[in-house]
C-alpha cells in the first residue's frame, strides 16, 4: 500500500474520519481531508521501493494471440493487462497491429499476389511451373499453351483466411515471360529460324497492330490501296 510494515498511521488532520469540517458563520461544511485523501490513514514510513506511491514501474512480456487473417491497423484488446487502479481492477492493454511487407507475396484482401518468371518455350508450348505458397510448400501450377506475359493464373484456397467467413482466399500468379539475355549458338540458330517462320505467318494480333501503324503513318486511303 506504499508503506513499510507498520508504517500506516491514523490521519491526524481528520482523526481517521476522512473528512474535515469547516465553519463559515452559521454554516458548517464537510469536505474530503486534503492530507489523507479521504482514506483516514497516512503513510508515516513510505515504502523504500515505491516511495509511498503504491506502484512501481517494471517491464513485462505479454503474449498476444493473433487471429488468422488479421489486417494492418486492427486494434487488439488484451483484458487485465493495463494500468492498475488503486483499490480497483487493472485496465486493459490495446495493441495496434502493423503488418510487415512479405518478400514474395503482396496482399489483396484475402487473396495473395505474386510474380513468377516463365521461360518462353513453356509459355508457348504449355507445361508447369513451381509456385511458392504461404504454407512453405510449392505448388505445381499448370501453364496453358500460348500463355502471354502478364497473364494472371489463379490457385484457389492458397490465400489468407477471411476473418468473417473463415474461408481462405486465392493465390493470384502473374507469369512474366523472360527473354534470354545470353544465347548459345544453337539457341540463336533456332530463334532465327523461328523469326523467319513468324514473318511468313504473322499472328492475327500482330497483323492488326501493323495495319494500325500503317494507317497512322500513311493514312487509310493509301493503306487500303
Amino acid at each position: 500500500a506504499g508503506a513499510a510494515q507498520d508504517g500506516i498511521r491514523t490521519c491526524g488532520t481528520c482523526r481517521g474520519h476522512g473528512q474535515v469540517e469547516s465553519r463559515q458563520g452559521f454554516f458548517s461544511m464537510r469536505r474530503t481531508c486534503p492530507r489523507c485523501g479521504g482514506s483516514g490513514k497516512v503513510i508515516a514510513e513510505p515504502c523504500a521501493e515505491c516511495h509511498g506511491k503504491g506502484q512501481v514501474q517494471k517491464d513485462a512480456d505479454v503474449t498476444i494471440q493473433i487471429p488468422p487473417g488479421i489486417e494492418s491497423n486492427v486494434r487488439l484488446q488484451i483484458r487485465g493487462e493495463g494500468e492498475p487502479v488503486p483499490g480497483g481492477v487493472r485496465g486493459d492493454l490495446y495493441c495496434d497491429v502493423r503488418l510487415r511487407e512479405h518478400p514474395v507475396f503482396e496482399r489483396q484482401g484475402s487473396d495473395l499476389y505474386c510474380e513468377v518468371p516463365l521461360a518462353f518455350p513453356t509459355a508457348a508450348l504449355g507445361g508447369s511451373v513451381e509456385v511458392p505458397t504461404l504454407d512453405g510448400e510449392t505448388y505445381e501450377l499448370a501453364v496453358p499453351k500460348g500463355t502471354q506475359s502478364g497473364k494472371l493464373l489463379r490457385i484457389r484456397g492458397q490465400g489468407l483466411p477471411n476473418r468473417q467467413t473463415g474461408h481462405r482466399g486465392d493465390l493470384l500468379v502473374q507469369v512474366i515471360v523472360e527473354t534470354p539475355e545470353k544465347l548459345t549458338a544453337r539457341q540463336e540458330e533456332l530463334l532465327r529460324e523461328l523469326a523467319e517462320i513468324e514473318e511468313a505467318n504473322v499472328s492475327r494480333r500482330r497483323k492488326g497492330f501493323l495495319d494500325k501503324v500503317k494507317e497512322y503513318i500513311y493514312g487509310k486511303e493509301q493503306t487500303d490501296a
